[in-house]
């Protein structure tokens, strides 16, 4: 998980876990570290405890929220980029040096706001990605619970793109022999 929901502390939401001979330690949002001794009941308690973060991010309409948003952010872009046309144009237009002064600021500041429009876009349609993927997780999970070759878990699941697991899902619901179930080479 790289994101959060419902105002959570991130202190609280766990990104991964490492495990190595006879210790466990949990990575949670906010970079912060628990070690606990490694034992098949408390791995099981982690895995469920992510499983369950998963499922009430998905049950929080965070992805809904997340494409209005999107669709907001792309409609005050567009309307940026006119206001900037507009002011080009302007500048342009006023040859005069208090006129053409005010309109280059004014069309400097607009240009400003699309750069930070442009990377809370691109925070929000990673976080989009990231929704849908934990979504086609959540509703594969069973399937793979049959599968010998496990590597997508919900503790690696960050280690695989949307497209990843959209290829995933549909190998799981098209054959029954043995979907890819790890990322190809060079994708």
């Amino acid at each position: 998980m790289k994101y959060g929901y419902n105002n959570i502390p991130k202190k609280e939401l766990i990104k991964n876990y490492k495990s190595s001979d006879d210790k466990i330690e949990i990575t949670y949002l906010d970079g912060s570290k628990k070690v606990f001794p490694l034992t098949e009941e408390i791995k099981k308690s982690i895995i469920s405890k992510m499983l369950l973060q998963a499922q009430e991010r998905k049950n929080s309409k965070t992805l809904e929220k997340a494409m209005k948003e999107k669709k907001e952010l792309l409609l005050n872009i567009i309307g940026e980029v006119g206001v900037l046309a507009l002011s080009l144009a302007s500048y342009q237009m006023y040859n005069t040096d208090n006129i053409a002064t005010l309109i280059g600021f004014f069309g400097g500041l607009t240009g400003l706001v699309i750069v930070r429009e442009g990377i809370d876009y691109k925070f929000n349609a990673d976080e989009i990605k990231e929704l849908k993927k934990y979504d086609i997780y959540l509703s594969i999970r069973e399937k793979l619970k049959n599968k010998k070759e496990q590597k997508l878990t919900i503790n690696t699941l960050d280690n695989f793109s949307l497209n990843d697991l959209e290829e995933i899902q549909t190998n799981l619901n098209s054959t029954q022999n043995g979907p890819v179930l790890t990322k190809k080479v060079g994708k």
